[in-house]
């Protein structure tokens, strides 16, 4: 899956979009941290 990267502020009501097409774990990072805050799991 190819990396997608989003501006995050610290602002209220923030939304972000992207599509996944394989099934499987999407880790959520914070690089400037460098940690995962969440994993989503795909399923088909």
């Amino acid at each position: 899956m190819p990396d997608h990267k989003f501006q995050v502020a610290a602002a209220p009501n923030q939304t972000f979009q992207f599509s996944v097409d394989l099934p499987g774990n999407v880790d959520v990072e914070l690089h400037h941290l460098k940690r995962t805050i969440a994993t989503i799991h795909v399923q088909p």
